[in-house]
């Protein structure tokens, strides 16, 4: 896709947010997906580091008081887990590749995959069609979305009014599998760049 429509640009600015059916291949998903696969299944967290991850922000607040491990992975490949996976000890109640909330929050820059992925021609052709000056890629996550686990969700603004504390307006990309056996996952890629006028909530 070289570029969006002006009315997909319409669009976009009005709801802050824009569906592109097909924008990543069947095949770009499954590549994405087995090698997540991989990713979980040479997990090893130190039982220190299981953060269960939670919109909330108290909640997220007590997980982190006595870790790091969610602030400093900004420039990292880290896992976050669904609540009530753990037993006291920290040991898993569950299989872990059905563990886990997110992996996050540089993928983008240390897995090969997603790097392709991420800076791919049409994904930069996407970033110039929404009037992104010198794109920055802050932030990648893969997004699980395991049965019969999971906390509460906050809604959250796609492109809704907000600016970035060092005050640049951002926005996202968010990808979902197509329909299939491991269609629940999903990969989200988060951009700010110097827009006026369009940005999401952090």
């Amino acid at each position: 896709m070289a570029c969006l429509s002006p009315s997909q640009l319409q669009k976009f600015q009005e709801d802050g947010f824009l569906v592109l059916e097909g924008f990543l291949s069947a095949d770009e998903c499954e590549v994405m997906q087995q090698r997540i696969g991989e990713i979980v299944a040479e997990m090893d967290v130190p039982l220190h580091s299981r953060t269960e991850f939670s919109t909330q922000e108290e909640e997220q607040l007590r997980a982190q008081g006595s870790t790091d491990y969610f602030l400093s992975s900004g420039d990292k490949i880290r896992f976050f887990f669904e609540k009530g996976i753990f037993d006291k000890q920290g040991n898993f109640l569950v299989p872990p590749e059905k563990s886990i909330n997110k992996i996050g929050h540089a993928l983008h820059a240390h897995d090969p995959v997603f790097r392709r992925a991420t800076h791919s021609p049409k994904v930069q052709a996407l970033a110039r069609s929404l009037g992104l000056q010198m794109p920055v890629v802050v932030q990648s996550m893969y997004i699980f979305k395991q049965p019969h686990f999971g906390g509460e969700g906050e809604p959250r603004a796609g492109g809704g009014p907000g600016k970035s504390p060092g005050g640049r307006s951002g926005t996202s990309i968010i990808v979902r599998a197509p329909e299939g056996p491991a269609s629940s996952a999903v990969s989200r890629v988060n951009w700010w760049g110097g827009v006026g006028g369009w940005s999401r909530s952090p």
